[in-house]
């Protein structure tokens, strides 16, 4: 007898397009590699994916609650925002599959609904996906967690973007980071740098 999860998830990876393929609609470059129910069925898929380092920083591979798909516009998200950790290229192979079998395993809070990985040259990028951006509480909670879940040193910053600014009365010249201390992450609201602005000298 199979073991039946809590909720159903898919996977999905995003491919970046080229240059020679110019703009092309974000939904039309998101794929679904597959859906599943059961730690078996889990385990089929996931036994043949391309685990995140060995992929080219044109791909995002993403894992989200039911059909839920890792877009603004879909309905689960209009309201929530999401979390942002860059951590080093040597972490990024445990710490993917880690946080995968946590996110089925239901230890996230309810309201996350995915993650996301992404490489890049210096450091990669993990997102996590939440419903609910406008609940403080909520926010976090789900600090806390990904804190404990990838043992976070004291200093350590993690990026906040709510989808709706307005949801969580956040001034557009803001932006949220959770930095961690001794006790826990700690919402802080911060300028955003903004470069000076280039101005064409006075003609004579």
């Amino acid at each position: 007898m199979e073991l039946q999860l809590n909720s159903p998830w898919t996977f999905y990876y995003f491919q970046k397009p080229t240059a020679e393929q110019g703009d092309i609609p974000y939904e039309q470059c998101l794929h679904k590699i597959g859906k599943f129910e059961t730690a078996e069925q889990f385990w089929q898929i996931y036994s043949h994916m391309q685990r995140p380092h060995n992929l080219p920083n044109t791909i995002t591979l993403n894992l989200f609650r039911n059909d839920t798909r890792p877009m603004w516009e879909d309905e689960a998200n209009r309201k929530g925002g999401s979390f942002l950790v860059r951590l080093q290229k040597n972490q990024v192979k445990s710490s993917w599959e880690r946080l995968v079998l946590n996110l089925i395993g239901e230890q996230f809070p309810e309201d996350v609904v995915g993650i996301a990985v992404s490489t890049r040259a210096r450091a990669d990028l993990f997102y996590f996906w939440h419903q609910h951006a406008a609940d403080a509480n909520i926010r976090l909670d789900i600090a806390q967690t990904i804190t404990k879940l990838l043992e976070l040193p004291i200093k350590f910053k993690i990026d906040y973007n709510p989808f709706d600014p307005d949801s969580v009365g956040l001034d557009p010249k803001m932006y949220i980071q959770y930095i961690v201390d001794a006790n826990g992450p700690i919402e802080k609201f911060s300028p955003k740098f903004t470069k000076p602005e280039h101005t064409a000298p006075a003609s004579n």
